[in-house]
């Protein structure tokens, strides 16, 4: 993405200014860029399905529960949702993530793309370099550079032009697979490679031993500290109740009232946030700013899934009938289920990372908010 729109997305989020004019916002339950269509500005999109078939003259940020694309992206495409469809193409980045990502379209810099499932399809290709970590992986397309992936099981039937490092449970490289430079496999089993696959470089295999079952000690440590972590984050939580008890409820509201652009905006501010920073650095008379922002950046973290947790609860109190519970006794249900939930295998990560990012974009959203209706009221 261009150094540009990361200065200004940062900007308008940490330090609530005034969003810039070349962007374009839209949400809603379906958001719709037709094809035929175009937007001469960066487009940041949030909704139940965005469907996004014309041209954008810019960078495309979306979130929601199907994304959807097939039209021209000028610069970079950053898509997060339950199933993330990209076809079409961009100029620049790919960045997914989903349940459910399926690659159809080209990409002409790198992509960086998470999920449960990840497919690349046959006609896909990425100019440069392809970085993956997904439970199930498939490459069937070309990838112009490198392929890293990490996942539990992954399979190339593309084109690597470059070398290939894969750390996952198993490998499999079919008949109509090439890797032009090396094949490096970690993994607790060797990796079946077809009679026709075509693999010009060294191939080696690193082999990771199958982890012990964990002793009862350890299982007895592990449940200890979830018990610890969850007391912790209710001391916390408590704590911003107790000094802070509208703003608090504010937030959580908020996540309640627009849940897919508090995900959209918790994902911009994450991956968002480090780059700024790294930015702010290399000026060297930003470094003092830079470790504030990173302190900032640090503890919002901590206290997203704190607001996560409190929105769970009045949702849970709300369809019992009770519009007005206690804050306390929310924040402690839904910690206990959020911290529950999150503990279940396969599952858990997703339940964390949902957490993480509607806390954080709705702490982000109600910041800005409240700093520009202080603005308007002349407090500021």
């Amino acid at each position: 993405m261009r150094t540009k729109l990361v200065m200004l997305v940062f900007i308008w989020l940490m330090f609530a200014t005034q969003p810039g004019r070349a962007t374009e916002f839209r949400s809603g339950n379906d958001v719709s860029v037709p094809a035929g269509t175009s937007i001469v500005d960066d487009l940041v999109a949030s909704g139940a399905n965005v469907n996004v078939g014309g041209r954008i003259t810019g960078d495309l940020i979306a979130a929601g529960s199907q994304i959807t694309t097939s039209g021209a992206i000028t610069q970079s495409a950053i898509l997060a949702g339950g199933t993330v469809n990209y076809d079409g193409s961009a100029t620049d980045d790919l960045i997914a993530a989903g349940g459910t990502v399926n690659i159809l379209g080209k990409i002409g810099q790198n992509a960086l793309v998470t999920g449960g499932s990840v497919t690349m399809s046959e006609k896909a290709s990425v100019a440069r370099d392809l970085s993956v970590a997904a439970g199930n992986l498939r490459v069937g397309g070309k990838v112009a550079r490198n392929l890293r992936a990490t996942g539990g099981n992954v399979a190339i039937d593309g084109t690597i032009g470059g070398n290939a490092d894969v750390q996952a449970g198993t490998l499999t490289v079919g008949p109509g697979a090439v890797v032009r430079g090396n094949l490096t496999f970690t993994g607790n089993q060797q990796a079946k490679i077809a009679p026709g696959a075509r693999i010009l470089g060294k191939t080696t295999f690193i082999k990771v031993a199958r982890p012990e079952k964990p002793a009862a000690a350890a299982a007895t440590g592990m449940i200890v500290f979830w018990v610890l972590s969850l007391m912790g984050a209710y001391v916390v939580g408590a704590i911003f109740i107790a000094m802070m008890p509208v703003g608090t409820a504010r937030i959580a509201d908020r996540i309640r009232e627009a849940p897919w652009w508090s995900l959209l905006t918790g994902f911009i501010v994450l991956v968002v946030t480090p780059v700024a920073v790294m930015i702010l650095m290399v000026t060297v008379i930003g470094i003092p700013l830079s470790l504030i922002v990173l302190a900032a950046y640090m503890i919002s973290i901590y206290l997203a899934r704190i607001f996560a947790a409190i929105a769970i609860g009045r949702w849970i109190f709300g369809m019992g009938g009770r519009t007005q519970p206690s804050q306390y006794l929310t924040l402690l249900v839904g910690l206990v289920l959020l911290w529950v939930f999150g503990a279940i295998p396969f599952i858990g990560w997703i339940v964390r990372l949902a957490a993480l990012l509607l806390g954080l974009g709705a702490l982000a959203s109600s910041k800005y908010t409240m700093t520009r209706e202080n603005r308007q009221s002349g407090q500021l």
